[in-house]
């Protein structure tokens, strides 16, 4: 009798590197993110960020605070629901001795719940200490905390700094020092130095490492694009960068659009058929206060303003393919989506017996892959070509009891299926 399986959804670690790579294959140069899915993995982050409220972000009017308190909020707003955001102020390690580093807790702890997002944008606003210096500890403390953190995906250590000095003289030897085992603890690290004399760690693989001089003339245009681009080196959502004669052209099934819109002033307009929520970040002339406790602080502002603003439509669970008016003012922007569609893979053995279970007997298969709608799994578009693509596999061994996961090297061996 004839054994069917039908999976959705990545039904084998071999697929998850697959799949991924069928995507870009499948879309060109657009990454996209395709949904699955109950056996989707949900990408969770916990995020350390290590804040330098020294007195050299504001003394003698230096805009590098309320840039970095900005570039906070809107990390802070652009969350996903699994999310988790942790921000030390480097001041809370001053005068704290190495003992007692793992101790300090983050002066700010939120989640990325839709509708904490407008709160925990106000709470980082809110919040001022008195100036005080840059200890090299807090870098340290955050990353140590990291280190001990589980059930997450993905870590992030994120510190925006100024500082030229730290406190015992540390130099960029000693961050590299400090970040060199980062990669093996599945912890990754943005370095954002707002200024030209930042004490900055080199680049790798692990270490993301961003400039930004917050007192030239084009310094707020600098610090916007940074911001951008750690936002998108951090969420990873596939985007569309320019909007055509006021236009998005959507090429396939979306349940999500986000609008991240910077500058000046900023107006977003409205998507025909969607409900539309706006989450927004700003620093006025107002905002002075917010610069530090300290009544004598030469504090100066060149106003910001960023919307996160999120579409999904109002009847059904997608929009569908085509054109949408949608009118951006902004000095930067970007739209962010999120496609309604899931993976769906067959097997076959050379024989024509398709496999149900969520394991396979060993032999040789072909891989029959394409995208469905999530819901009754009808069929999206023509399969997807898996001509030439890596692969690896696992296998489970039991022995005198005990069960042992192999993980094969990467081979390409997948056929093409016609």
């Amino acid at each position: 009798m004839k054994e069917k399986m039908k999976r959705t959804g990545l039904c084998l670690a071999a697929l998850l590197i697959v799949l991924c790579m069928i995507l870009g294959a499948s879309f060109g140069a657009r990454s996209v993110s395709a949904r699955a899915d109950s056996s989707e993995i949900n990408v969770s982050r916990i995020m350390n960020v290590v804040y330098d409220d020294s007195g050299s972000m504001h003394n003698n009017g230096s805009h590098s605070w309320y840039q970095a308190k900005y570039s906070m909020e809107i990390f802070s707003a652009l969350m996903q629901e699994n999310d988790h955001m942790n921000i030390y102020y480097m001041s809370s390690y001053v005068g704290v001795s190495e003992e007692e580093v793992s101790q300090v807790e983050p002066l700010i702890s939120i989640d990325g719940n839709e509708t904490h997002k407008q709160q925990n944008i106000a709470e980082i606003h809110d919040c001022v200490t008195y100036t005080r210096t840059t200890p090299f500890s807090s870098i340290e403390g955050a990353l140590g905390d990291l280190e001990e953190e589980s059930g997450y995906t993905e870590k992030w250590l994120i510190v925006i700094t100024d500082g030229d000095e730290f406190d015992d003289k540390e130099q960029s030897s000693d961050l590299d020092a400090l970040f060199q085992d980062c990669g093996r603890e599945d912890i990754r690290v943005v370095y954002l130095a707002i200024g030209e004399d930042a004490i900055v760690p080199s680049g790798t693989d692990d270490v993301s490492v961003y400039q930004a001089d917050p007192d030239r003339q084009d310094g707020g245009s600098e610090i916007l694009s940074r911001v951008t681009e750690i936002c998108q080196k951090i969420f990873q959502r596939p985007s569309y960068e320019v909007i055509v004669n006021g236009e998005i052209e959507l090429d396939l099934p979306v349940s999500e659009l986000i609008v991240f819109a910077q500058g000046k002033e900023v107006s977003v307009g409205r998507v025909d058929g969607a409900s539309v929520n706006t989450v927004a970040a700003s620093i006025t002339e107002d905002d002075k206060d917010k610069a530090t406790l300290n009544p004598d602080a030469d504090v100066e502002i060149s106003e910001m303003y960023g919307e996160i603003v999120t579409f999904l439509p109002e009847s059904g669970n997608y929009f569908n393919e085509g054109n949408y008016p949608l009118e951006i003012d902004a000095e930067e922007y970007i739209v962010y989506y999120r496609p309604y569609l899931e993976f769906a893979v067959e097997f076959e053995d050379l024989d024509g017996n398709e496999y149900t279970g969520s394991t396979l007997p060993s032999g040789t298969y072909r891989a029959d892959c394409y995208l469905t709608y999530p819901e009754g799994h009808e069929k999206y578009g023509e399969r997807v070509d898996t001509t030439g693509l890596d692969v690896s596999y696992s296998k489970k061994i039991v022995r005198d009891g005990k069960e042992t996961e192999i993980t094969s090297p990467s081979i390409r061996r997948i056929p093409t299926v016609r």
